[in-house]
């Protein structure tokens, strides 16, 4: 059951490389486009938008990475539980993960969608509707990574629960 665990937490990590990438892209055009269109307001929010998303996505991937890494660490003190312990342990765990924390996800994503969307049409600021189009990719960017992630998810779970005990 260890092993599955540590598989678990390991393909957590997947996406770090991804999130940290177009974080820095993010970061590289957001930045390029504050300094070289400075004087058009759309793209200057836009150019900001994006330098902060970059860097909201680069600071997520390395936590990401750094929180998965410790639960890998702390597996090690984990070898003197039982199979049982271990499996039941873990269908607690992913039964929230699966019932809770996704559900959430999907309101605050359809929250700040609408927000952003309400701001990008109805402002007259294109300051701030080239600001809200780059927040808008960055909900983007996170549902589809949470939609991989809850797929993921749900194998894992399917794997946990059909687990056998020898």
């Amino acid at each position: 059951m260890l092993q599955h665990i540590y598989q678990y937490y390991n393909g957590e990590k997947l996406g770090v490389p991804y999130f940290v990438s177009i974080g820095i892209i993010f970061l590289l055009v957001g930045l390029l486009l504050w300094l070289k269109f400075f004087e058009n307001p759309i793209s200057k929010g836009f150019g900001t938008g994006l330098f902060i998303v970059g860097i909201i996505l680069v600071v997520g991937g390395f936590s990401a990475l750094k929180f998965n890494n410790q639960k890998i660490a702390q597996l090690s003190t984990r070898q003197s539980e039982t199979e049982l312990v271990l499996k039941e342990s873990e269908i607690i765990r992913m039964e929230k993960v699966m019932n809770v924390t996704f559900r959430y996800a999907f309101i605050a994503f359809a929250t700040i969608t609408t927000i952003l969307i309400w701001i990008t049409v109805f402002t007259k600021s294109y300051y701030w509707k080239g600001f809200s189009i780059a927040f808008i990719l960055l909900v983007l960017i996170l549902l589809i990574f949470d939609t991989y992630n809850s797929k993921r998810n749900a194998a894992y779970f399917e794997l946990v629960k059909e687990y056998k005990i020898e």
